[in-house]
């Protein structure tokens, strides 16, 4: 099960780098830098303990385990990186770039119509189901039996989210909500208050816009879906199509952010399984291999 534990080698041992030479400020630093070569040997020893030798249910669930515990502290750990590592914000760059784009205008501009009714309590709820939506394909296609789609789906997902994360400390870029003047608040009902609130106040590293992970990593798991379980891709597309126009409609993201997700997804994707196919370790081919 050798590439899943060589992202999260690759991810630490990039932190680690980056704490080193621009990380100065940062608090807490040797710590930190303690923490991440710890987990460069010790997450994949753990992995390979916890999971057992081998490509088989139990060594997938224990990963997506990891990922699913490993990632959130990741991005928490951006907002924490990210004014000591590049405190120039962009985000002017891309609003240029958006009106560039749209004739003079914002996206939010050309979204107004969408804002009305329920149409904002129905998108901040695919919004919403962003992290869902992996952890959906992983159960429905171990249900199905297929292991190799849900080993897919584990690499991708876990290399394009920690991919993504570097990028905001490359690109850091607050949301349109926090940087642009709009005549109109957003309105919605309760639901929508609420959650949006719950987003806001969970949100730890708030210039996490470029490029937008959320467009990024659910076109994966749509493209995934489509290859691996048709039937739930068909259930899924609507939700993910709903939550990339949530991105812009809810001042989430700029379009170029939205652009940007949409090009790095597949690429970003193909790489994950390349490395896999080049490593060997998942082959179904090759069973006996940790």
């Amino acid at each position: 099960m050798g590439t899943f534990d060589d992202i999260l080698r690759w991810y630490n041992a990039v932190a680690a780098a980056l704490l080193l030479l621009v990380g100065r400020g940062v608090p807490g630093r040797w710590i930190l830098l303690l923490v991440h070569l710890a987990a460069f040997f010790l997450l994949p020893l753990l992995a390979g303990w916890a999971g057992g030798k081998g490509f088989h249910l139990r060594s997938l669930l224990v990963r997506g385990g990891m990922a699913a515990l490993f990632l959130p502290l990741v991005f928490t750990e951006t907002g924490l990186l990210l004014p000591w590592v590049n405190p120039d914000p962009l985000e002017w760059y891309v609003v240029l770039g958006d009106r560039l784009l749209l004739g003079g205008r914002d996206v939010d501009q050309v979204t107004a119509f969408l804002r009305r009714g329920i149409v904002p309590d129905l998108l901040i709820l695919c919004y919403s189901s962003f992290y869902f939506l992996p952890l959906a394909l992983g159960f429905a296609l171990i249900r199905k039996g297929d292991l190799e789609g849900t080993k897919e789906t584990l690499l991708a997902v876990t290399f394009g989210f920690c991919f993504s994360y570097l990028l905001y400390l490359a690109f850091p870029v607050l949301a349109p909500v926090k940087v642009l003047h709009f005549r109109e608040p957003l309105e919605g009902g309760g639901l929508f208050h609420w959650i949006y609130g719950l987003l806001d106040g969970l949100e730890l590293n708030k210039r996490d816009c470029f490029p937008s992970g959320h467009t990024w990593l659910t076109l994966t798991v749509l493209h995934l879906a489509w290859r691996r379980h048709r039937r739930l891709f068909l259930l899924l597309l609507p939700v993910g199509a709903g939550l990339i126009l949530a991105t812009v409609t809810l001042r989430f993201h700029y379009l170029l952010d939205v652009l940007a997700g949409a090009l790095l997804y597949y690429p970003s994707m193909r790489a994950a399984l390349w490395m896999d196919r080049r490593g060997g370790a998942w082959a179904l081919s090759r069973p006996g291999r940790p």
